[in-house]
């Protein structure tokens, strides 16, 4: 669906081979260290994807596919507490603001893509905060927690670009780049945006300076 790609070939005689996609079924999340030493997290292994470790490392959040839908939930890890945030549409990409209070994620729950904003805890409501035609999925906060950068994932050969918005001014999404990027990542300090981007031969790393772009530096 997000691509349009299918591995599959037929025959001269009209024998169809094909791959079907990979099962998310049964998956576990994981603690790596820097060493390779892994260490299971005590969750009953299930369709994760998108899993997000909290500034102070102390939550994750992350998505759990089932019955054809994903919800957005939290752990805790020290008191090992689970808690489901979503309960309607299709929710994905959770990321953590820089104080740990609120999750934005992308979510189809009122028929289009949006990047809605909720609470952490399961406090209040969420809340939608900019939408369009295409997929957008959050990225990264800004150091200050008032502007959020995400991505529109352009369908076909549109590409992908990176967008930002002021989740607490005036909330008018303003585009980053006018070419393909992915990944957009803000610095700790909120000077550097990093990113990868495309052009007719590779995929690269770039830093630029935040919030206004100038000279790129190929990492």
């Amino acid at each position: 669906p997000s691509s349009g790609y299918g591995a599959y070939t037929v025959s001269g005689s009209g024998t169809l081979v094909y791959r079907s996609a990979p099962s998310l079924e049964g998956r576990a999340l994981t603690w790596v260290t820097r060493d390779g030493l892994e260490t299971p997290v005590p969750l009953t292994p299930r369709a994760f994807s998108t899993p997000r470790v909290s500034p102070d490392g102390t939550r994750l959040a992350f998505a759990v596919a089932a019955s054809g839908r994903r919800d957005i939930w939290t752990y805790e890890v020290g008191t090992q507490t689970l808690v489901r945030l979503t309960h309607e549409g299709d929710n994905k990409a959770p990321t953590w603001s820089r104080d740990g209070r609120r999750l934005a994620f992308s979510s189809t729950r009122d028929g289009s893509p949006a990047i809605w904003l909720q609470p952490a805890d399961g406090s209040g409501p969420p809340e939608a905060i900019v939408s369009g035609e295409e997929v957008i999925v959050p990225a990264s906060w800004s150091p200050d927690g008032r502007t959020l950068v995400y991505v529109h994932e352009g369908a076909g050969n549109a590409g992908s670009r990176s967008a930002v918005i002021e989740v607490s001014g005036d909330r008018r999404p303003q585009q980053l780049f006018p070419d393909e990027t992915r990944g957009p990542a803000v610095s700790p300090d909120g000077r550097w945006i990093a990113f990868t981007a495309t052009d007719s031969r590779f995929v690269e790393v770039v830093v630029s300076a935040f919030p206004s772009s100038g000279t790129r530096h190929q990492i």
